[in-house]
């Protein structure tokens, strides 16, 4: 039933009151001539807010409902409501009435508007204001001296992302009648000017200035430190500690003469991908951070590290700290480059490479003779496409310690030869050519299975980690490692001297993006791999 009532204090006559007998999903109410001014409602389910002065708006009671709305008339005259209620059954039912509603007196836009000083949701006394609109807003340009903007909330839909750090934006409302909240934080102790200007959209342009004395929040740089510490097992003394006492949205850590060899901190998972990098951002994602990290030192002497560090307050603070650190060991450049053959059994026509590098890389550009690449996989990032059938290719690694697999096929039985140019990042430029006989017998693959077998992989699919087992007929390191959906070497778990038998290892993947993976297990040569997915 819909019925025409009066609201609780009987001083507006222009409301209706709506009752079911069944469970309600939703209240879909448009109305002509008239926007809401009240709603209440019988549900356990709180009324939600953003309702009032809208002509169309979508309830979710979720309970047989008893409700009363009450509209703002906008000229004198008929207010006509249409009721478009969904019922959890799925019947879907329309109800409209007319009301015989007389107009408010007519409003002033720039008038309406009400500025006043609140308390913000973090409980900053002082430091937040309120504008308040009675006529639909298109946007609000909020400029602040001696101060830049903290936080915001608003009844016009999801705040806009980019504001917070900003001493000058503009809130776009698209026609709703604001009552916007922003909280600042100062620059320094004293008056903070809040200007806002008021862009209405019946096209006036209205313009409000408050004045306030609010208290600067201690610097977050002020209170960052950055200090010289052993690592966990007191071995090794190129390691850095971060702390910070403000929440942090990132750190990006920058490394000269040097590049991340481990990081631990308090933050949940530590992301992926930045060992061997010298320069890498790690996503705090609003914590605060108490990280360590260590260092290899491509040369022994100073290896100089920079942080930048983004608060979520939007202040960046920058320190750099100096490491005497001993290169681990001194090497040169092309002398370090590793190549070795692994075999695929799962693909007797297919054979692979691993080329791995001790410093920072360019590019490498490998030509094959007698074969073409079928697939690659590296550390460096996303794998460009375009190789596969190819018989020469350059892989751009954009000055990254590189670790390169990549698979051939032979295009005839018989030695593949491998050349390829290896351009460092310090102007090196390293050549080297390695044969590889893509020719395996059924007795060799036989062989090699019983050897090495990759028994299970599970759960799969898994949620935050999986365990694989495996067996192996003679004492051998063995070594797991997950190909992301691009081609990335995401995570390698070592074994080292493991006994003949059954083994399963756990693998941690938690924080890393759901999707296909690869589970690849190296041992000796020999290469094994199942597919995992992973689960949000």
């Amino acid at each position: 039933k819909v019925e025409k009532v009066s609201n609780s204090d009987g001083t507006n006559s222009c409301c209706l009151k709506l009752t079911t007998e069944c469970e309600v999903k939703s209240v879909k109410i448009d109305i002509i001539n008239g926007t809401f001014a009240s709603v209440a409602w019988n549900c356990a389910t709180p009324v939600p807010t953003g309702y009032v002065g809208q002509n169309s708006y979508t309830f979710a009671p979720g309970c047989a409902v008893t409700m009363t709305a009450c509209f703002d008339a906008i000229q004198t005259g008929i207010v006509i409501v249409n009721y478009t209620i969904t019922f959890q059954n799925g019947e879907v039912c329309k109800k409209v009435m007319d009301l015989d509603c007389n107009a408010k007196p007519p409003v002033h836009c720039c008038d309406s508007i009400q500025v006043r000083q609140v308390s913000g949701t973090n409980g900053t006394i002082g430091c937040c204001y309120e504008i308040r609109s009675k006529c639909n807003v298109d946007s609000i340009k909020v400029s602040v001296l001696n101060g830049t903007l903290a936080s915001a909330s608003w009844n016009c839909g999801a705040i806009p992302a980019g504001y917070v750090g900003q001493s000058t934006y503009t809130f776009k409302a698209n026609n709703c009648p604001a009552d916007l909240i922003t909280c600042v934080n100062p620059k320094q102790t004293g008056t903070v000017t809040i200007n806002y200007v008021v862009y209405m959209s019946n096209k006036e342009k209205c313009e409000k200035t408050v004045k306030f004395d609010c208290q600067a929040a201690a610097n977050c740089c002020d209170k960052t430190k950055v200090e010289k510490v052993l690592n966990s097992d007191g071995t090794y003394s190129c390691c850095v500690k971060l702390t910070t006492e403000c929440e942090v949205k990132s750190v990006k850590v920058d490394v000269s003469n040097g590049t991340i060899s481990s990081a631990t901190w308090t933050c949940g998972a530590v992301p992926p991908g930045y060992a061997g990098q010298s320069s890498y951002t790690f996503a705090a994602n609003g914590c605060v951070v108490n990280m360590t990290n260590c260092f290899s030192a491509v040369q022994t002497g100073f290896v100089t590290v920079s942080y930048t560090i983004t608060y979520q307050n939007g202040e960046t603070c920058k320190k750099v700290i100096e490491l005497d650190c001993a290169a681990v060991p001194p090497y040169n450049c092309c002398d370090s480059i590793q190549t070795r053959v692994v075999q695929n059994p799962a693909d007797p026509k297919a054979c692979c490479m691993e080329i791995k590098s001790k410093c920072e890389v360019d590019s490498i550009k490998i030509g094959l003779i007698n074969g073409t690449f079928t697939s690659a996989a590296w550390n460096c990032g996303t794998m460009p496409t375009g190789f596969i059938g190819q018989s020469t290719y350059t892989f751009k690694t954009a000055k990254c310690v590189a670790d390169l697999i990549f698979c051939v096929k032979a295009k005839q039985a018989g030695v593949v030869t491998v050349n390829y140019i290896i351009y460092l990042s310090n102007g090196q430029k390293c050549e080297k050519s390695v044969k590889m006989d893509c020719v395996f017998t059924a007795i060799n693959q036989k062989n090699s299975v019983e050897s090495f077998e990759f028994i299970n992989l599970f759960p799969n699919p898994a949620n935050g980690d999986f365990n694989v087992t495996y067996s192996i007929g003679k004492q051998r390191d063995v070594e797991i490692r997950l190909i992301n959906p691009v081609g990335q070497m995401v995570k390698i778990v070592q074994r080292k001297n493991e006994i003949p038998g059954v083994h399963t290892v756990n693998v941690d993947a938690r924080g890393l993006a759901a999707g296909l993976y690869k589970v690849i297990l190296y041992s000796e040569g020999d290469m094994l791999n199942k597919s995992a997915i992973l689960k949000e």
